[in-house]
């Protein structure tokens, strides 16, 4: 995970990446062979099953593997790759994991090749443009840092490079957070640090129950998720106030959601990460119809219910949903839902009442459901 090195010197060059599912993917070739990859610093690099038979890669290790859901995987393969090109640039003798992509039908959705990690950025310099949808990288941190509106947040990097932050929320500090543009999450955050913030104050929440994330290896586990409005928020110089933070078992994340509102640099040199804001993070309310989506192969579920709502005494978790609004879901392809998922814009949820239609042990039962401020902002 500590390997690799750039054969160019004094370069400074620029990509293009495509959002799926508000997760930046980019164009890669791996030993001559060209791939899609998710550009995630949550993670090490990674190659499908897939495209890893291309390669004919000699295994140097085996070990286990955590993902972004609490789920783990046992003898997973580590592999040295000679020659990653990004852009006209040439990352050498980086490794990577040999994972099986399709074990998740969202990451199935997401279509792409593997994953470019940590371990391969911390050898550059790197800038995320999220509003021109670019990516550039360089040798030298003065070719990127161009504004003078930067925040800087401090990280440490784990062993695989990847970034971990700290946070503080009112007079709590919270260490260690995943910086993980992998992730198209907000800010989640140990329930443990809840409880602590609860001793000081009373906080408004909310919460739901369910398994509500994805990672490499498939749904998450079932979890609590409590949802609460946080009075100050400060990542390193960055000053947030009044937002939605997610508290759950597992919760360590930062994700896109909330960093796609900033221009990101990212120096492995200094350990520092250099914000620009560009638009506000608008997470301060929970308002919804009081369940979230199950993606699986045989078409999509509820997957997760929120407490005290009327979605709670008409659905069931595991239900198959039929029809959504205006959307078929009982005769629909694979591709059909996948487009949606991948478009993360679904029409219903700008709705204030919408119809759905569930299958539950091979009985129908439509419902009507009204939207709901489960943590209205102050």
């Amino acid at each position: 995970m500590k390997s690799g090195s750039v054969e160019q010197k004094d370069y400074v060059t620029t990509i293009p990446f495509i959002f799926r599912a508000g997760l930046p993917i980019i164009k890669v070739t791996v030993n001559g062979h060209e791939g899609w990859f998710l550009f995630d610093t949550g993670a090490p690099n990674v190659l499908s099953k897939a495209f890893a038979e291309k390669l004919n890669l000699s295994s140097l290790a085996t070990g286990s593997v955590n993902d972004s859901g609490g789920n783990t995987v046992d003898n997973q393969a580590y592999v040295l790759v000679s020659e990653i090109n990004i852009g006209g640039i040439n990352f050498k003798n980086t490794g990577a994991i040999i994972q099986d992509l399709s074990a998740s039908a969202i990451f199935e959705c997401l279509d792409f090749d593997g994953i470019i990690g940590a371990n391969l950025m911390r050898t550059a310099h790197w800038k995320i443009d999220y509003l021109k949808k670019e990516i550039s990288f360089s040798d030298a941190l003065s070719k990127l840092k161009t504004k003078e509106t930067y925040k800087t947040v401090l990280f440490k990097a784990k062993i695989s490079g990847t970034p971990v932050v700290d946070i503080k929320l009112n007079d709590v500090t919270v260490k260690n957070l995943t910086f993980d543009t992998g992730s198209n999450g907000e800010i989640s955050i140990s329930r443990t640090a809840l409880e602590t913030l609860m001793k000081q104050e009373t906080l408004k929440k909310t919460y739901s129950v369910g398994p509500q994330s994805y990672g490499v290896s498939g749904i998450s586990k079932t979890d609590t998720i409590i949802y609460s409005t946080i009075a100050r928020i400060k990542l390193g110089e960055v000053p947030l106030n009044n937002k939605v933070i997610e508290f759950s078992t597992d919760g360590h994340i930062i994700g896109t959601r909330f960093l796609k509102n900033y221009e990101i640099i990212m120096d492995w040199k200094s350990n520092q990460i250099y914000m620009a804001k560009h638009s506000e993070f608008d997470y301060d309310t929970v308002e919804n119809f009081g369940f979230g989506l199950d993606y699986r192969n045989e078409g999509l579920f509820v997957g997760s219910l929120f407490e005290d709502v009327d979605s709670k005494n008409k659905l069931h978790i595991g239900d198959q949903i039929l029809q959504l609004d205006t959307l078929d879901f009982e005769n629909a392809s694979a591709d059909f839902i996948c487009g949606l998922i991948l478009e993360s814009d679904w029409a219903y949820a700008k709705k204030e009442m919408i119809d759905i239609t569930i299958l539950r042990d091979n009985e129908k039962f439509s419902f009507q459901l009204e939207k709901i401020n489960l943590l209205p902002s102050e």
